[in-house]
């Protein structure tokens, strides 16, 4: 298949140490069939020579340099102000704990040119087994939690009830092409209130908001090597830390922006499992 020269795509690849997986990942990213892309990788202050090694050893990848402070979405954004620079047509927001098929590229473009305008999500598998991580992802104001990766951890059955490609609420950002138009519409990625989770699912929705479809491409294939069910927390770090999916801020955030009036008092509900974990630690110390 041939795509038009001008369709540049860049790979947006956000990271914090983990160099192996980074390797892993660039490795498997450059058997992709389709050629007219460029990897950028935001080092965000790693501490196991990351930044270096790349700049010695794939001379092909852009390797920008944080802090420490950028987490997810402002590593992400400082990829997509290189992509809007340069005149990248694309983005595709991918994490470095993956890896893809070779034909990932050509199939999330061959899936953008016949829906002009949307977002196109891939489908997000565990690692190499036959489970889902997610089919998009679901906003459901009044539930707990009230975002949810569509189909997660169902096997590739479900599938068969679902078209191809199909429309979806708002998408994780694992493999996740963005037509560089949408974000000179809305905007970039919520890096104050939203650092590290749920970034990816408030842009995505605000998307939809604004008018813009967000569809998941059922044959476009990402594999998230480090998926974990169920990741422990502390209370408070459950509550105030960055790398919990249940921080305050974007979720006080996403209700504020987001939730319909009617539905914005049903924000209580995120934070009821502060009392029970609570609860449930007294009378273990009984």
């Amino acid at each position: 298949m041939i795509m038009e020269k001008k369709d540049k795509v860049c790979v947006i690849v956000p990271v914090y140490n983990r160099l192996e997986s980074t390797k892993k990942f660039i490795l498997s990213f450059e058997k992709n069939t389709y050629k007219n892309y460029t990897i950028v990788v935001f080092d965000d202050g790693s501490t196991d020579g990351t930044y270096d090694y790349l700049k010695r050893n794939y001379p092909e990848v852009v390797v920008l340099r944080g802090d420490g402070s950028n987490w997810w979405s402002g590593s992400t954004n400082a990829g997509v102000r290189y992509a809007i620079d340069n005149g990248f047509d694309y983005v595709l927001t991918i994490n470095n704990d993956s890896h893809v098929k070779a034909n990932l590229l050509e199939i999330l473009l061959k899936c953008a040119k016949a829906n002009w305008g949307c977002i196109i999500g891939s489908r997000v598998m565990i690692g190499n087994t036959d489970l889902i991580w997610s089919l998009g992802t679901l906003v459901y104001f009044r539930k707990f939690p009230f975002l949810h990766l569509n189909q997660c951890q169902r096997p590739l059955l479900v599938m068969q009830k679902f078209m191809d490609p199909f429309e979806t609420m708002a998408l994780a950002g694992n493999g996740v092409l963005v037509p560089i138009d949408i974000f000179k519409k809305i905007g970039l990625y919520d890096a104050k209130w939203c650092p590290q989770y749920h970034g990816d699912t408030e842009f995505t929705y605000r998307a939809t908001k604004s008018g813009t479809k967000c569809l998941v491409c059922l044959d476009a294939v990402v594999y998230n090597n480090e998926f974990v069910a169920d990741p422990k927390f502390s209370m408070w770090d459950e509550m105030f830390s960055k790398k919990s999916p249940h921080y305050w801020r974007p979720t006080v955030r996403f209700y504020w922006k987001h939730a319909p009036w009617k539905h914005k008092p049903y924000l209580i509900k995120q934070f009821l499992w502060i009392p029970k974990r609570i609860v449930k630690a007294v009378l273990s110390r009984a």
